[in-house]
């Protein structure tokens, strides 16, 4: 996990990999799910898991996103669940109340 904050956008997202597999796509989503059922201030619709995301560049950086951590923990060494957490300097744009299982889904052992 890369952690970074971010002046552009409120909340806090994630930057996840592309991947060409159907199955590791989906699990690399996954953890963006679980964090947007699981943190008020998270907003899963500002995560980036798209190809394009991962070519981009910046204007001031040579090899933009195949440089960073996550790109490059995925590339070299397999990892498909590494990511980049952003969260921004300001506000979310909602908060959002955190799902309470048990409340929602009766007394069923956990």
């Amino acid at each position: 996990m890369d952690l970074h904050a971010h002046g552009g956008f409120k909340g806090c997202f994630l930057f996840g990999n592309y991947l060409s597999e159907f199955k590791s796509q989906v699990e690399t989503e996954v953890f963006a799910h679980v964090m947007d059922k699981n943190s008020m201030n998270f907003q899963k619709e500002n995560s980036r898991f798209t190809f394009k995301h991962m070519k981009c560049r910046d204007y001031n950086e040579k090899l933009g996103k195949q440089g960073c951590g996550r790109v490059v923990a995925c590339k070299e060494l397999g990892l498909i669940h590494s990511y980049t957490l952003e969260c921004g300097y300001h506000s979310c744009t909602e908060i959002q109340p955190i799902v309470n299982i048990k409340e929602k889904y009766g007394k069923t052992q956990w």
